[in-house]
């Protein structure tokens, strides 16, 4: 570091004694070994409070995942297929029951009632999750024609 570097930098003033410069060398010295003021591009102490937050980040999110508040999109896709095979199972017993309880439903009546959750779990099928967007744009639209 040169004399002439320390006064463009402001370390240092023209009129100053010796006395005052070496002091104010030493203080900014010191505060560059503290990593409070660096000498170049590297700052340390913004440095410091960069990685200060990553790691709260970090364990912010271990925290979550501890929670089960969050999860990889492999196993939320698997758990979320696992629910809806489950769902259409229960769809498949949709005409049974109606058969079961209504005597006065004809089998046209109950293909009717088939082909429309036929439809419905091929919309749900057919579906894809954006997992990175704040909302699911794209909704289910059954249309039915019961008078066909």
């Amino acid at each position: 570091m040169t004399v002439s570097d320390m006064k463009r930098r402001g370390v240092i003033a023209d009129g100053q004694t010796l006395g005052e410069w070496l002091h104010k060398y030493c203080a900014h010295i010191r505060e560059i070994a503290a990593g409070r003021s660096t000498n170049g591009e590297l700052d340390l102490a913004t440095e410091r409070a960069k990685l200060a937050k990553e790691q709260h980040e970090r364990i912010a999110m271990q925290n979550a995942v501890t929670r089960r508040e969050l999860g990889p999109i492999a196993a939320l896709e698997q758990g979320l297929s696992d629910c809806m095979a489950r769902v259409a199972a229960k769809l498949d017993t949709i005409p049974g029951k109606l058969k079961l309880g209504n005597d006065k439903l004809n089998a046209d009546d109950l293909d009717r009632v088939t082909a429309v959750l036929a439809d419905v779990r091929n919309d749900i099928a057919s579906m894809d999750i954006d997992w990175f967007d704040d909302k699911i744009e794209e909704e289910i639209d059954i249309d039915v024609d019961l008078d066909a």
